[in-house]
């Protein structure tokens, strides 16, 4: 559901037995989902603040609602070269077990209802991907969050550190 803000909030998602709503969305060409169940929004960039001494990885943080958000740059994670990060830039606002990260993408289409009999899943896709699905010619990686912030868990839990700090965030 879109806002006045062009900001899509996380709305109830209908159950369909043996369908997985995820939230497809693209990097470099190739096409990805994410389980709904782990999106809380899609947002429009913002400035973020550099974090010295970070990966690569991590775009820098962002004040989101009065929480410290990291925002993550996929095309790094995936391997891809980074590209300029613009105003028109959005980014997929995900959780997992009380962590939550700005996974900044290409472009985010829409809510898609996948067939978890035809997801094909083996190790060989890679630590960041839970399985693969092909529609309609298309194949679309469906990644797994959990892997991803295990990755990156100890950067978030400095930047936690940063939330006392009230000049960055008042």
């Amino acid at each position: 559901m879109m806002n006045e803000h062009n900001q899509t909030t996380q709305t109830d998602v209908v159950v369909i037995e043996n369908q997985l709503p995820v939230i497809t969305f693209s990097i470099d060409e190739r096409y990805y989902a994410l389980p709904i169940a782990d999106v809380i929004e899609v947002a429009a960039m913002v400035e973020a603040i550099k974090v010295p001494d970070s990966r690569p990885e991590l775009l820098g943080v962002i004040n989101r609602h009065g929480s410290i958000l990291p925002l993550l740059d996929m095309r790094r994670v995936f391997g891809v070269d980074p590209k300029p990060i613009q105003v028109s830039t959005l980014f997929i606002v995900a959780s997992y077990q009380n962590q939550t990260v700005g996974l900044v993408v290409d472009a985010v289409f829409q809510v898609e209802y996948i067939d978890e009999t035809e997801i094909e899943t083996t190790q060989a896709y890679g630590r960041y991907v839970r399985g693969i699905v092909t529609q309609e010619s298309v194949v679309i990686q469906i990644i797994t969050l959990e892997a991803i912030l295990s990755q990156f868990l100890n950067n978030i839990e400095q930047l936690n550190e940063l939330k006392s700090d009230s000049e960055l965030w008042s």
